[in-house]
């Protein structure tokens, strides 16, 4: 299981860059690459997201990509093996790539719009649970745009105990878990709506650090 789940994140670390990678290619061809200050606040229950960065729109905004440093942090409920250990604090600190698409065509009998997101970072998670290291993950999302400016979107941070700092925590999966709702608003405000779900499971030990909503505004030009 295990070494199926680290082929995995390589995997997904490959696709991640090389999706990157794509996407300037692409943006090469056709405006000059944007490197502009970047930001998104989200608020939740107990909760906040930051994320600054440099990048923006690309592909004449069908394509957002950044280079960010983000810090989530919530106060929930731990639960370890179903067992309610009461409220507790976690956070992550990144450093990390993401692209963004947003990439439609209405052409009758074509495929539902398929728009497709990832990422890769590098983490620093503290809690008051077991988890306080450092380590690689990455990020994917599988979306569908419901118009040309609306996505809806599920996907996962995931993050292996073999790229991390260390592996005696009993979580060699962190996860979080996320379904999501981005509205362009103009060409360079988005309103975005996100529900998250974060743990971390072992052969011996199953756990559930936070179930969190948060909404808020992404900024990119």
């Amino acid at each position: 299981m295990k070494k199926h789940l680290s082929c995995l994140l390589l995997l997904a670390l490959t696709y991640s860059f090389s999706s990157l990678a794509l996407a300037e290619k692409n943006s090469d061809n056709k405006e000059k690459i944007k490197r502009w200050p970047t930001a998104t606040y989200m608020l939740g229950s107990d909760a906040s997201f930051i994320s600054v960065g440099l990048g923006g729109w690309q592909d004449e905004g069908k394509t957002f990509q950044n280079i960010y440093i983000s810090h989530f942090e919530v106060e929930d409920t731990l639960k370890v093996n179903g067992v309610n250990l009461g409220k507790q604090e976690y956070s992550s600190t990144r450093l990390g790539v993401f692209a963004d698409t947003f990439s439609y065509d209405d052409t009758p009998k074509k495929s539902p719009p398929v728009a497709l997101s990832g990422g890769a970072f590098i983490y620093k998670n503290e809690s008051e649970g077991p988890i306080d290291r450092y380590g690689i993950g990455v990020t994917m999302h599988l979306g569908h745009l419901l118009t040309p400016k609306t996505k809806a979107y599920l996907g996962a941070d995931v993050m292996l105990e073999p790229f991390s700092t260390n592996w005696d925590a009993n979580a060699f999966l962190e996860y979080d878990f996320q379904a999501g709702l981005t509205q362009r608003v103009t060409s360079f405000l988005d309103i975005m709506a996100i529900y998250r779900k974060g743990g971390s499971w072992d052969a011996r030990t199953d756990s559930s650090h936070y179930s969190v909503a948060l909404a808020g505004l992404r900024v990119a030009f």
